[in-house]
């Protein structure tokens, strides 16, 4: 698991919800800040902070990251 989401695994858990977040939605920004509640540049904001956190681009990684961050979560290490 740690391969795919590299430091973003111990980050800020707000981080690892906005990835998720952007990811659930298809990729959609908008949609992802309006589910988290957050302003579309602080999602944007989050989203830059995680990927350089991650060892690859966010957009080369979409399905290893999201089934990381899915796994993170079910095993009660997410919020």
């Amino acid at each position: 698991m740690s391969g795919a989401l590299g430091d973003l695994e111990t980050a800020a858990p707000e981080l690892r919800e906005a990835v998720r977040a952007f990811l659930t939605t298809g990729c959609n920004a908008t949609a992802a800040a309006a589910r988290l509640y957050l302003h579309r540049n602080t999602l944007l904001r989050r989203l830059a902070r995680a990927e350089r956190l991650l060892p690859t681009p966010l957009s080369d990684n979409l399905l290893p990251v999201g089934v990381a961050l899915e796994i993170h979560r079910w095993r009660g290490t997410a919020p």
